[in-house]
């Protein structure tokens, strides 16, 4: 897999802090992993709310520098996420927000099985079909992802969209596309989800992404974009042509 530009205006600590404070009073985690855990602003959020232990898992491309603004260097381990993950030590949270997509279908399962592996409640998102963004290999609607998790016993809530939607502090994609996941055989699942009626994860297009799409469709309609752009589309189409 091709290597991920972490950057501190995209990954910031501004839309953890407002899940994990969500998060943090529903489920008073005392560990939690982050599998793809990036700059690992997730799990400083989850420190400040008294998280004692944390742990982040990225592959070599992670920006170690930005890394230790957030993480102790024990708190990070480098794998390979294309890899199953196995480890003898399991979590009351696992995390894995907007990582599934960077990495090839083929390996989807793989994802799936090191995240159930590690812990009974898993904070999940990946992009949707058409969301585009850096090295976007696999992008699916969330029904794809509920699936494979209902396969290795885990349920799926819709809890925090509800309560994100409309927080434009949190990044779109975030309100978008989050979802809880759970295993309905843990003992903790009763105490944790009660009072939540089983319902499907409906897949929905943030108004945000919509004017976004909407916007760059009209700039190329209207001739705005560089002439770089069009000199792509161009040959794109052309290559299209002659493959035909």
């Amino acid at each position: 897999m091709e290597r991920y530009v972490h950057d501190t205006h995209t990954h910031n600590l501004v839309s953890p802090s407002e899940i994990v404070s969500i998060l943090g009073r529903s489920l008073s985690p005392k560990s939690v992993v982050d599998v793809g855990c990036g700059t690992g602003t997730f799990l400083h959020e989850f420190k400040k709310q008294g998280v004692r232990k944390v742990l982040g898992i990225d592959g070599p491309w992670a920006n170690k520098e930005l890394l230790a603004a957030n993480l102790e260097q024990h708190e990070f381990q480098e794998k390979n996420l294309e890899e199953p993950i196995r480890m003898e030590e399991r979590f009351d949270l696992a995390v894995c927000v907007e990582v599934a997509e960077h990495l090839d279908e083929k390996y989807s399962n793989n994802l799936v099985q090191s995240l159930v592996g590690l812990s009974d409640v898993i904070l999940f998102s990946a992009a949707i079909p058409y969301q585009e963004g850096q090295n976007h290999v696999n992008e699916q609607w969330m029904n794809y992802w509920v699936k494979k998790f209902e396969i290795a016993g885990y349920e799926s809530r819709d809890l925090l969209r509800p309560l994100l939607w409309n927080n434009e502090k949190v990044q779109w994609w975030y309100r978008q596309n989050i979802f809880v996941v759970y295993n309905k055989n843990s003992p903790l699942a009763p105490d944790l989800f009660s009072g939540y009626q089983p319902t499907g994860i409906n897949n929905y297009v943030h108004p945000d992404l919509y004017l976004k799409k909407s916007k760059k469709l009209e700039d190329i309609l209207t001739g705005r974009q560089s002439f770089l752009f069009y000199t792509k589309l161009l040959v794109k189409k052309m290559i299209r042509l002659i493959k035909k």
